[in-house]
């Protein structure tokens, strides 16, 4: 075990030592990013949280800590820096929600579940693995769209093959409405972000689904992804 003294500034040592009692001490950050702990409130101008001692401060091994990262864990107290050592930097980094307990998440793809990482400032408060969604297989995709349902196509849609042989991914969504027209349908779906160079993060998106043309018997749906078109699937209309 180090030192405490070895571990923490000398400035949040005498603030943690005031704060005894409550457990709770101010971080200020003046305009040229200088960190300070104190008790009373910041001064005008700086930046300041408060944060719970018990959490932000509290002297641990760091010997432990990388023992883990080096076995590529991550373990609640943990700062980001050894989190980037035991897993890299992370394909999706987003802003915490209040009820997420955290003002950050950071989320690790692997096989079959995600290892996620919630941190207050710059320390893991806790980290969580959750299943990972697997998306369905193109032909199973495609043969659900030629099974689902066909709602009527208004006769003035005057869609044609031609304008849904130009759809082609990376297009942008509003043209290729415009192109289209109003859908049949459409629903929110689970798509990976790697269909458009992205991170293979499975995320929301929404597919948008059109009955046979005047001149064909394909029906078929394109999935918006960004702004983008990011998937397109044909079916022979039954």
């Amino acid at each position: 075990m180090l030192p405490r003294s070895l571990l923490l500034p000398a400035s949040l040592l005498l603030a943690l030592a005031w704060s005894e009692a409550r457990g709770q001490i101010v971080k200020c950050t003046d305009t040229s990013g200088h960190v300070t702990y104190q008790q009373a409130p910041c001064a005008a101008g700086q930046q300041g949280r408060t944060i719970d001692s018990k959490v932000d401060a509290a002297p641990v091994d760091a010997t432990s800590w990388e023992v883990a990262a080096d076995a590529g864990r991550v373990v609640p107290g943990m700062p980001k820096r050894w989190v980037l050592r035991a897993r890299g930097t992370p394909p999706d980094i987003r802003v915490a929600s209040p009820a997420e307990k955290a003002t950050e998440i950071w989320r690790y793809p692997q096989t079959t579940t995600v290892l996620t990482v919630g941190f207050t400032g710059d320390v893991a408060a806790w980290v969580r693995e959750e299943p990972r969604l697997a998306a369905a297989p193109a032909a199973t995709r495609a043969a659900a769209l030629a099974a689902a349902p066909a709602p009527p196509v208004a006769a003035s849609s005057g869609r044609s093959a031609d304008s849904q042989n130009s759809i082609t991914r990376g297009r942008t969504c509003d043209s290729a409405l415009a192109t289209m027209g109003p859908p049949n349908r459409k629903e929110s779906v689970q798509i990976s972000a790697a269909t458009l160079g992205g991170p293979d993060i499975l995320t929301t998106a929404t597919k948008y689904f059109y009955d046979a043309a005047v001149d064909t018997n394909e029906r078929m749906a394109f999935t918006c992804l960004g702004g983008k078109v990011a998937d397109i699937e044909r079916a022979g209309a039954r």
